[in-house]
């Protein structure tokens, strides 16, 4: 299976309707709002970075672009955390060389 397809699996278990609904009215997912047109799944930020932790070496950059143009707001958090993570490994690389 394709990291991206694997990713999209992991959020939709992590999934939680009642979290979503909250977090639909925190963001403002309403007409003229913040959050206008947003997805919410009810995922936690530290669940999204686990997942992120676990497929950020897998993930390609085509990957992690399809997720940024999605709708839901966990899969464009996720896919900006895949790039966090790499990135702060790429540092900690060039640090120890």
């Amino acid at each position: 299976m394709k990291p991206l397809n694997t990713i999209k699996c992991e959020l939709a278990g992590a999934a939680n309707t009642e979290k979503a609904k909250s977090m639909k009215k925190y963001f403002q997912a309403k007409p003229g709002g913040y959050g206008e047109g947003d997805i919410f799944m009810g995922i936690t930020v530290p669940k999204q970075g686990e997942i992120a932790k676990k497929h950020y070496k897998q993930i390609s950059l085509a990957e992690v672009v399809e997720l940024l143009k999605q709708p839901i707001h966990e899969y464009r958090l996720t896919a900006i955390l895949c790039l966090c993570v790499s990135s702060k490994m790429l540092k900690i690389l060039s640090v120890m060389n």
